[in-house]
């Protein structure tokens, strides 16, 4: 069975982050503020904790998980969707990871539950998504639209596809560990307006002084991050306002 285990924080069978046991403090500004929270509906756990490596954390995942099939989704205060896919074997094989960071970062990911018993999530960048409370299926994203692949396996680069008016880092798809751990490989940066821009994953991350594993977000600040994209990607929202390239469309 694959399980995670983060500190004293027992979650339910989950194939994310097997490596890492994150809770703790180094000093970093990251998870300040960042209560531990959980809750359960009829079909999902919802948790939320702060994490040294990757700041507070949100863990949404659906309580069955037959034959450890299934699809789950983490998000943290860096900017980060992760969409986990699990299939049967053990996790250095059998756990896929779809990658997306959402900008700009306007506060901690937090949850709601609906009076449907659904679940709200706000992400860092403040986008609002629902989620279903039978088995954490994505249902909804506030101010933009999805694709969502029902099938759970590793060959649909997760299943799910984000359209949102936004800047997106979309660092793709890999099995076994999340792609941007890979330096050589390549991330694309996708405006507001749907212009993109092809960077390689060690402009953007580092796997120096890293915390179990986790490449490093080279940008701690949005300001850092659009005085890097105004240089490399001079192409995104191009004659944008002064908040380019991070402004919504």
């Amino acid at each position: 069975m694959k399980s995670l285990f983060i500190g004293q924080i027992v979650t339910f069978p989950s194939a994310a982050l097997l490596a890492i046991s994150l809770l703790g403090s180094t000093g970093s500004a990251w998870g300040t503020g960042c209560g531990y929270e959980q809750a359960m509906t009829a079909g999902t756990i919802v948790n939320r904790f702060a994490t040294t490596g990757l700041g507070c954390t949100l863990q949404l995942t659906p309580i069955a998980k037959p034959h450890q099939i299934y699809r789950e989704f983490w998000l943290d205060e860096r900017g980060r969707f992760l969409v986990v896919s699990s299939v049967e074997g053990p996790a250095e094989t059998s756990v896929g990871y779809r990658t997306f960071f959402l900008f700009p970062r306007r506060g901690l990911p937090r949850f709601s539950l609906l009076p449907d018993g659904n679940v709200r999530i706000v992400t860092a960048s403040g986008r609002a998504m629902t989620f279903a409370a039978a088995d954490a299926s994505l249902k909804s994203v506030d101010g933009g639209t999805f694709s969502s692949d029902p099938r759970i396996n590793l060959e649909n680069d997760g299943g799910i596809e984000l359209q949102i008016p936004q800047l997106v880092i979309d660092s793709g798809f890999s099995v076994g560990t999340v792609s941007y751990a890979d330096p050589a490989r390549k991330s694309v940066v996708r405006d507001a307006l749907g212009a993109t821009c092809t960077v390689r994953n060690d402009e953007l991350f580092s796997n120096e002084g890293t915390y179990g594993g986790e490449p490093n977000f080279r940008f701690h600040t949005d300001e850092l991050l659009a005085i890097f994209l105004r240089s490399r990607c001079p192409g995104l929202n191009a004659g944008g306002s002064k908040r380019w390239p991070l402004q919504e469309a």
